[in-house]
């Protein structure tokens, strides 16, 4: 008859509390009961929630076994594993009914996946995510990822396509690394920072980047090596956007 339920918990008629809570804390509220005479009772109560423990537990579908930890009611992807042939890999976009909402440092480094979809729960891409990936080919990020983080794609050689969804906004050091195969790359305008060498390569002669498409402003950096002496590319941004100039030793075209 006062206070209130955790949000996503109910008190049904005949008592039961059901649901699953969304929010910790601790929850003071009362309640009236009422008996078949019609005689009534008041009893003030309280309710404790306490988040889960960050453990881990595994996942397993039909390309591999997913490790992963979950934090307050999301998941965090920690380690894939391929149990058949490789191929293509799809983050899933919820474990057991819960988000998936990151994929921690190094999850899927080395592995033999050839492409890898990105699912919308996603919004962070750890360091190390995919380095070493040399089969990978194809990335498609999903529209809710904003960061990728240092050294993500690292050394994946056959990388040759990568659609970046609209909602990144930070670009990690060395995040493109020795991805010498990717020719193209179109750049979302919500990506406002790009970390040092992020398609870059340690030795010249070795990069076939040729095209990098800017869709908004100018991003900011910290290193002025983004595209280092050894990418050839130009970089192509649209009329009306701002911050352009001789970029990080890249030439732009417009």
């Amino acid at each position: 008859i006062s206070g209130s339920l955790p949000s996503s918990l109910t008190l049904a008629t005949n008592g039961v509390i059901s649901g699953t809570p969304t929010t910790n804390g601790t929850f003071n509220f009362t309640v009236k009961v009422t008996d078949a005479l019609s005689a009534t009772a008041t009893q003030s109560l309280t309710l404790t929630v306490l988040g889960p423990p960050s453990i881990p537990f595994t996942f397993t579908t039909n390309s591999g076994i997913f490790t992963f930890t979950t934090n307050h009611g999301t998941i965090t992807i920690t380690r894939f594993v391929f149990t058949g042939p490789a191929g293509p890999v799809t983050v899933p976009g919820t474990i057991y009914n819960l988000p998936v909402t990151a994929i921690g440092a190094s999850a899927f480094a080395n592995c033999p996946l050839t492409s890898v979809t990105i699912t919308d729960n996603v919004t962070s891409i750890g360091s190390y995510a995919f380095s070493s990936c040399h089969s990978l080919t194809a990335v498609i990020i999903g529209n809710n990822v904003t960061s990728i983080g240092s050294n993500a794609f690292q050394f994946c050689y056959s990388l040759t396509s990568i659609v970046l969804g609209n909602n990144v906004t930070s670009i990690g050091d060395a995040a493109f690394w020795w991805c010498y195969q990717l020719a193209s790359i179109v750049i979302p305008s919500s990506v406002t920072y790009i970390g040092g060498t992020a398609f870059g390569l340690s030795e010249a002669g070795y990069n076939n980047l040729i095209s990098v498409y800017f869709l908004g402003n100018a991003p900011g950096s910290d290193n002025l090596d983004i595209f280092p002496n050894e990418v050839k590319a130009t970089a192509y941004y649209l009329s009306g956007t701002t911050g352009w100039f001789t970029y990080y030793g890249a030439p732009y075209g417009q």
